[in-house]
């Protein structure tokens, strides 16, 4: 038997790392889902799982994101399905640690692209199929990289910390709505093998600090659901993001610029 509940999800990047670990979470508190993500992805795999084990109904749409005229195919794919969307997740989100200078302009346009204009944009499309539901929720995949100035990840932390920004102050504006607006700001996260050879070359802190995606879609959900306003999955990034109103911001960047440049 299918989910009697027929309000959607709405996952960009829902077919894996964190995406996908969010779709499942939230198919466990039986809602539908309906993911967003790139062509040849995977999709089909993350859709049978999610199946398998959990009796909602999943729909998918595969795009580019960063294509002109993405979010337009995206809210005409909700309309067309006769979706109600409860709940957006914009998840998706690309990162590096490299020296800036070296960076392809053609990257740093698609980064912003992804992390800041995507998220603003699909976000404005949504609110008002959210308006539409007596309660409904925005999450959106700020970092713990929002909380500092990252030497070898300037830009990326920047757009994290626009994610976190725009999120609170959504936040205010749409609260009489009835609609939660939750920034989730994990630390490293393991989504690959590369990822984890990057986190163990950061060092001994971003070891300590790494969280597998269970944990942070289980956390980030339940922040989610609370309306809270942000959430910093684990207790040791916790206690990591409270450091930086004990050491001086001059330090704290000379720590992270010694540590990432080891993940070069």
């Amino acid at each position: 038997m299918e989910s009697k509940i027929s309000t959607y999800a709405l996952i960009t990047g829902g077919n894996s790392g964190i995406g996908k670990a969010i779709a499942l979470e939230l198919a466990s508190r039986n809602h539908n889902i309906a993911i967003v993500s790139l062509p040849n992805s995977g999709q089909e795999k993350t859709i049978a799982e999610i199946e398998s084990t959990h009796k909602v109904k999943v729909k998918s749409l595969e795009i580019n994101i960063l294509d002109e005229g993405a979010i337009d195919r995206i809210v005409n794919w909700v309309r067309t399905e006769s979706m109600q969307i409860q709940v957006l997740v914009n998840n998706a989100g690309m990162g590096y640690a490299s020296h800036f200078e070296t960076l392809e302009d053609s990257f740093i346009c698609n980064l912003l692209d992804l992390n800041v204009k995507a998220t603003t944009l699909l976000s404005h499309s949504m609110i008002p199929f959210l308006k539409a539901n007596k309660k409904s929720y925005i999450l959106n995949l700020s970092s713990a990289a929002a909380f500092y100035s990252m030497p070898y990840k300037a830009v990326y932390a920047a757009s994290k910390r626009y994610v976190l920004d725009f999120s609170t102050s959504l936040r205010e504006e749409l609260s009489s709505d009835g609609i939660g607006v939750t920034a989730v700001c994990p630390a490293g996260v393991i989504t690959s093998d590369e990822i984890r050879k990057r986190i163990d070359a950061a060092g001994f802190v971003a070891r300590k600090s790494a969280l597998e995606p269970t944990q942070v879609a289980s956390e980030a959900i339940k922040a989610m659901l609370n309306k809270k306003a942000k959430v910093v999955p684990g207790k040791i990034a916790t206690i990591i993001s409270w450091v930086r109103f004990i050491i001086p911001s001059g330090i704290q960047r000379k720590l992270i610029a010694k540590n990432f440049k080891k993940a070069i």
